[in-house]
């Protein structure tokens, strides 16, 4: 089920309504081109647990496509899941870096064609203002799930994203201003075919 973001003064905030939840990041390729998607959980490298870096290796994303990233890789067969966990038992923290907890990061970067394609503009990844506001749970370095990948050639171009995302519980993001609680504006609840006349209505 995805789960609902928030957009606030120019970033992008995931409000966590239940602790120990499991979860896996969904990246969707638009583009006609392949490719690499880098993505950092609590400031580490879901590929090696190290600090992240854009230098990392990343995940191989086809045309028009999506991936799901299950957990942190522990091998080429396998990953520890994804879950949402209080601070201290989050991965970052116990392996001694809790310096970037509460942050989901992607950078997406189109593979080299002959064709050249334009710079896309990168988005502000900055996120010291925020380390005093959220960041009170963390994701976990859970039990092992299937998820084979292999090694293949890929040559990055200059066009790439970065996204980022901010996550917390409903109560720290409360807290730190987010607007969690107004119901987000939906474009289609219902299906109808017509509009109806509101109550009170009268023929004019």
């Amino acid at each position: 089920k995805p789960m609902r973001t928030i957009q606030h003064k120019g970033k992008t905030y995931l409000p966590v309504a239940k602790v120990g939840a499991e979860y896996e990041i969904r990246v969707w390729n638009h583009g006609p081109h392949r490719i690499v998607a880098i993505v950092s959980v609590d400031g580490l490298s879901v590929m090696n647990g190290q600090p992240a870096s854009e230098s990392h290796s990343g995940y191989i994303v086809a045309p028009y496509s999506q991936i799901h990233i299950k957990g942190w890789r522990r091998s080429l067969d396998a990953v520890a899941a994804f879950a949402f966990v209080d601070r201290e038992k989050s991965y970052a923290n116990l392996t001694g870096r809790p310096e970037n907890i509460g942050v989901i990061g992607l950078i997406a970067i189109e593979e080299f064609v002959q064709t050249p394609r334009p710079l896309a503009e990168k988005q502000d990844t900055a996120k010291s203002a925020l380390r005093a506001q959220v960041g009170n749970i963390g994701t976990e370095y859970g039990r092992e799930i299937d998820s084979r990948v292999y090694f293949v050639p890929f040559v990055r171009s200059a066009n790439k994203r970065a996204i980022t995302v901010y996550y917390d519980t409903v109560a720290a993001l409360r807290n730190a201003g987010v607007p969690v609680d107004p119901p987000m504006p939906v474009p289609f609840p219902k299906d109808s075919e017509f509009a109806p006349p509101p109550p009170g209505y009268k023929e004019k």
